[in-house]
Order: C-alpha cells, then sequence, then structure tokens
C-alpha cells in the first residue's frame, strides 16, 4: 500500500492544479469577450464560476448585463432553475417572466411589463422563440394589447421577425409590427429638415440660413454608430432609489436608408414618494451657452400617442411637453433668449414618460448671428409638419 501513495499524492495534486488552470483559463477568455464581443463572454463566465463560486462579483461588476443574461438564458434553454438558485438573481429579476416561469411563480401577479435588459436581450433571441411564445400564453390573459403590440414592434426591430409575426398572428395585433421604412414617408433628410426649419423662421422671424451659426450638436443626424456613441448616451430614471419602476430602451433604427434614433417605453408606474420614470436620449457634452439667441430644432415621431414625450435643453430652461400627432413627422423649433446669460451651457434631452416609441432626427442647436434679431419671452416653441 505504502508504494502507491506517492501515486495517490501526485493525482492529488495534479487534481488541485487543475483547477485553478481550469477557472484561469476561462476567466482570461471571459475577460476578453467583455470588452471585445460581450456576447461570448457567458459561456466561459459560467465556466470559470463552476470552478470559483466568488468570481461572480468580479464578472458583476465588468458587466452585469453579460454574466446574468447568460445566466437565464442557460437555466432557461437547460430548463435549471437550479442553476439560477446559485447566485443573487430573485430581487433584481423578481418581474422578468423567463426567470420566474423557471422558478414556477408565473401565475403569480407580478409587473411582466416591467422588461429589463436581460428580457430585452432574450426577446431579440430567435433560438428561443419558441419558449418566449409559451411564456407570453401564459400571461397575456393579465397584461394590455398594447404591450403586446410593443412587443411585437420590438422583435421585428431587433430582427427577430419570426417571433414578431407570430405574436402579431397569434394575438390579432391590428397595425402591427411598427416598420419606420414602410409607414413613413423618408422626408427628413437634413437638407429637407433645414430648409423647411429656415423658411419658417423666415416667416416668423425674418431671420435666414445666414442669420444663424453652425450646427453645433455633433452627430446630429444619428449617422455614424462611433460617433453617436461618443456625443449621446441613454438617459434613463427608472427603477433606482428616488424614481419608480419602469421600463425603457434606446437604440438605433432607419427610415430607409435614413438613420435616427428611437426610444420605446414598455411600462410605467407612480409610486408613493418616488418622481415618475422616464428615459431619453441625452448629449454627452456640455455645449456652452454664450449671450444671445439660439435656435433649437429636431424632428419627431410617435407611434401610439400615449409616448409622453418632452424636451429639455439647459439648466435653468423649463423642460417641455410636446404635444404632437401619432404617425406624422413634426418638427419642434424653439428659440432660446440668454441675451443676459440665463443659460450657462445647453445639453439636449428628448426623452419618454409613457409607452410606445419615440423616433428622433436632425438635432439642430445654432447661435443667431444677426445682431438685430430678439424675442421678449425667455424662450418661444412652436411644433411644425414635418411632412
Amino acid at each position: 500500500m505504502k508504494k502507491y501513495i506517492p501515486y495517490i499524492l501526485l493525482l492529488v495534486l495534479i487534481l488541485v492544479s487543475i483547477k485553478p488552470l481550469v477557472f484561469t483559463w476561462n476567466f482570461i477568455w471571459a475577460g476578453y469577450y467583455i470588452h471585445n464581443h460581450s456576447m461570448d463572454a457567458g459561456e466561459y463566465m459560467l465556466k470559470a464560476l463552476s470552478q470559483k463560486r466568488s468570481a461572480y462579483a468580479v464578472f458583476n461588476e465588468s458587466g452585469p448585463l453579460n454574466i446574468e443574461r447568460y445566466i437565464v438564458k442557460t437555466a432557461v434553454i437547460e430548463n435549471n432553475p437550479k442553476l439560477l438558485r446559485q447566485y443573487p438573481l430573485e430581487k433584481k429579476f423578481k418581474d422578468n417572466f423567463y426567470f420566474q416561469d423557471l422558478m414556477g411563480n408565473i401565475k403569480q401577479q407580478r409587473r411582466w411589463e416591467n422588461l429589463d435588459d436581460v428580457s430585452f436581450a432574450l426577446l431579440a433571441d430567435p433560438s428561443i422563440n419558441n419558449h418566449t411564445l409559451e411564456i407570453i400564453g401564459k400571461i397575456s390573459p393579465g397584461i394590455e394589447p398594447g404591450f403586446l403590440s410593443n412587443l411585437a414592434d420590438f422583435a421585428w426591430w431587433k430582427t427577430n421577425k419570426q417571433l414578431s409575426s407570430a405574436l402579431v398572428s397569434t394575438y390579432s395585433i391590428p397595425d402591427a409590427p411598427f416598420q419606420p421604412g414602410h409607414i413613413v414617408k423618408p422626408s427628413i433628410e437634413a437638407s429637407v429638415s433645414i430648409k423647411s426649419i429656415m423658411e419658417f423662421l423666415t416667416n416668423r422671424y425674418h431671420i435666414g440660413r445666414q442669420d444663424i451659426g453652425e450646427n453645433l450638436v455633433q452627430s446630429s443626424g444619428f449617422d455614424d454608430s462611433i460617433r453617436v456613441a461618443q456625443n449621446w448616451f441613454f438617459s434613463k430614471m427608472a427603477g433606482m432609489k428616488k424614481f419608480s419602476r419602469g421600463s425603457f430602451i434606446m437604440g438605433e433604427d432607419r427610415v430607409g436608408k435614413n438613420p435616427l434614433m428611437r426610444l420605446m417605453g414598455f411600462f410605467t408606474i407612480e409610486e408613493r414618494g418616488k418622481s415618475k420614470p422616464r428615459a431619453g436620449v441625452r448629449y454627452k457634452k456640455n455645449i456652452i451657452a454664450e449671450n444671445g439667441y439660439y435656435i433649437f430644432s429636431m424632428d419627431v415621431y410617435i407611434r401610439t400617442g400615449k409616448e409622453i414625450p418632452s424636451v429639455w435643453l439647459a439648466p435653468g430652461l423649463p423642460e417641455e411637453r410636446l404635444v404632437l400627432t401619432p404617425r406624422e413627422w413634426k418638427r419642434v423649433i424653439i428659440v432660446v433668449n440668454n441675451s443676459v446669460n440665463t443659460y450657462r451651457v445647453f445639453q439636449p434631452l428628448v426623452r419618454i414618460w409613457g409607452t410606445g416609441t419615440l423616433l428622433v432626427d436632425n438635432v439642430f442647436l445654432g447661435k443667431v448671428i444677426n445682431p438685430r434679431f430678439g424675442i421678449d419671452k425667455p424662450y418661444e416653441l412652436t411644433i411644425i409638419p414635418g411632412e
């Protein structure tokens, strides 16, 4: 027996050495994919976690969506609720119907419309469409038709057309899915937009393009993904300590060949002691405001009439609700009086407080350089047709 002891010790040593080696190998690849191709990071994260559970906190800090999305998706595909119980996910995903169906809680009263980032990722994944439709079938009696229409719109936008078409046919959703390139006239090219705005300014204020400086907003037409990410960000005020729960998402879209920004709202609720939820596209940089007058404009479109859109330009300027007609392009024009330097910076923000879809394009901010121009009010807002 003694002669086998060295071999047994060697085997134990090898096994002990393999575990950290396996962890390190998968940890390195997970870190690589988080920063280079995040969709592939989850597989390596999960393999690393199987060797060292304490690494969950590290992965969660590096990219919570990556590991959580992969854990939930893997558990769904493998029908493995035990996998979900291994990690601190229950509280965060209490309204996630994928998660709660697997945990056996789908018959409970939850805010299923309160979609989170993991829900969005899974809804866009065609490999689990059958499972998605099965779960939606379980919760559909208790949710509003408008939410189902929003789901169909979202799935089509994210190129999961099979899911979108199935939702439309199964639940007889009228006028869905929303396809901007098909039902919206492509009359929002930047040149057309600015020409229309200048015609309005000439008729109302007797100033033309020669009286206004260059556009101070970069990536104003959302036409370059890299530059858009450098100049704009998703401003979401929902589900945090001071804000009521709400579900929103933002991303790039197109009308024909014309790029633009899309905002969608799926769920809002006003909770006691908290502010109303809202979300929008906000300019990252502070645009220094000088003495004088400024012209702000943008093209906007709403789908349902329940979006409750608004625009905010600068600290000290009130946020303005936009009264828009659903399914019609509109041009929003704001003349800002900064003649006594009331406003120090501009940081345009366009957002929604409700549910549905808002499209934004051709954002413009320029200073009036004609010294004879002026208005008495702090600002004047006008909405004109965009067709």
